[in-house]
């Protein structure tokens, strides 16, 4: 388990054990249905403990799971807001095999989750609880979680500065305009994973990973939830982190994998595009894939 300070992050049985499990066991370090009389009990759910974090009023939540087609994983989350929990929250059904709409808008919440991100309006939140179904409707195969994690934009985040670091980066000569029209305008985050996972030679296109995360409900790939859960469907170890300049230069410079999403203030035409850094995995077949929201 890592709790630093914005980051919190469950993987293995060690981390796995603390928290609550319904009609769910573990296997090879990771969730996965129960079994009776050797058939998989057709759903269950996992529950974390409640958890601390400094005041916040933005959380991405992420998962990393094996979902063979037939099954599928619900994440939700809650969190506390003065002394009142909110309802849990559904990040949206996630499987590469199915439609996966993410959950309807619905800004009159005092909670609600925006494009992937759960948004506190109406005061601020200190604690957080995550919880992840796992669904079957085939009773000899079963999903499996491997990481369950969220990360918090602290209310009181303020600018830093970080020292100047250099680094040469190789990267896919991949461009959203050349690729599929169809799907052109929709390319930004497959791109980004495409040149992730291809560093470590995965030998994918941005459009079969476009494919894999759309959001029916928007029509598009913008959910950075489904993006780490596409990487991890990959077998890749992928969370989404709110991470300060320092951060990011201290991740790339430990050899991990970093994708950020920028608000180009200053090019509002360009909002929203992605800055890849190609300096990546490790860590299992897997390795490491960090998505940072900065703005």
């Amino acid at each position: 388990m890592q709790n630093e300070k914005n980051r919190y992050i469950l993987k293995g049985t060690e981390d796995f054990v603390r928290g609550e499990m319904d009609n769910v066991t573990l296997v090879e370090n990771a969730l996965c249905l129960e079994q009776m009389a050797g058939r998989y009990v057709l759903y269950g759910c996992y529950t974390s403990k409640a958890v601390n974090f400094p005041a916040f009023t933005h959380l991405a939540l992420s998962w990393n799971a094996e979902t063979p087609r037939g099954t599928v994983v619900e994440a939700q989350c809650r969190v506390l807001v003065g002394d009142e929990w909110s309802s849990w929250l559904s990040f949206g059904k996630w499987s590469p095999f199915i439609e996966r709409p993410c959950v309807e808008l619905n800004r009159e919440q005092p909670v609600y989750i925006e494009n992937g991100i759960l948004k506190v309006v109406r005061g601020k939140a200190t604690q957080a609880q995550l919880r992840i179904y796992l669904y079957t409707d085939n009773e000899r195969i079963s999903p499996l979680v491997r990481l369950l994690s969220a990360s918090v934009r602290p209310v009181d985040w303020h600018r830093e500065e970080a020292a100047p670091y250099g680094r040469l980066i190789r990267l896919p000569a991949y461009s959203r305009e050349v690729r599929d029209p169809a799907l052109r305008e929709k390319l930004d985050s497959p791109c980004a994973l495409a040149s992730l996972m291809n560093r470590w030679g995965q030998d994918v296109l941005p459009e079969e990973l476009a494919y894999s995360m759309l959001d029916q409900q928007t029509g598009n790939c913008s959910d950075p939830s489904f993006a780490a859960a596409n990487a991890g469907s990959w077998g890749y170890e992928a969370c989404l982190a709110y991470l300060d300049p320092l951060s990011v230069w201290e991740h790339i410079k430990a050899g991990d994998s970093v994708a950020l999403e920028l608000n180009l203030l200053l090019l509002p035409v360009n909002r929203g595009s992605r800055l890849l850094n190609r300096q990546l995995f490790r860590r299992r077949r897997s390795s490491w894939f960090r998505y940072g929201a900065l703005s």
